[in-house]
Order: structure tokens, then C-alpha cells, then sequence
């Protein structure tokens, strides 16, 4: 842990058929907190790039690893 801080990855997609239908997408597979940006941010490029296999209609648009503050989980 680094400097107490923890992330969750977090990913935004887009519907391809219905403009302006966006959903937030956050990780829950183990870990679901990471103790550094550098492992968060593979986990958020790796659910990105998952969001066509499970969600055909659906494509990435952004990525982001959020900071959890000390003593919550989510």
C-alpha cells in the first residue's frame, strides 16, 4: 500500500444503438480495491476490453481508476 491509497477501476460504455445511453461498469472481480494506480488501470483496460464480448451492443469510451478513501469499500 502507497501512501494509504486504493483504487477502483472503473469503466463508462456507450450503447451503439440508443445516443446518449451510457452505464458506469465497476470492477467486482477479486480484487475489487487495488493498492496501485499501475494494477487498477490494468484491470480497468482488461474490463474495457471485455465490454464487446459480454455487451455487443455496447462499446468502451472511458476508463478511470477512482481513489477509495480509507474505510469504505465501494
Amino acid at each position: 500500500l502507497v501512501n494509504g491509497r486504493m483504487f477502483k477501476a472503473v469503466v463508462v460504455a456507450c450503447s451503439m444503438i440508443i445516443p446518449n445511453y451510457c452505464i458506469t461498469l465497476e470492477n467486482v472481480q477479486y480484487p475489487v480495491i487495488f493498492n496501485s494506480y499501475d494494477e487498477c488501470k490494468v484491470r480497468a483496460l482488461e474490463m474495457a476490453s471485455d465490454v464487446g464480448k459480454y455487451m455487443k451492443s455496447f462499446k468502451p469510451t472511458r476508463w478511470r481508476c477512482q481513489e477509495v478513501k480509507e474505510g469504505r469499500l465501494l
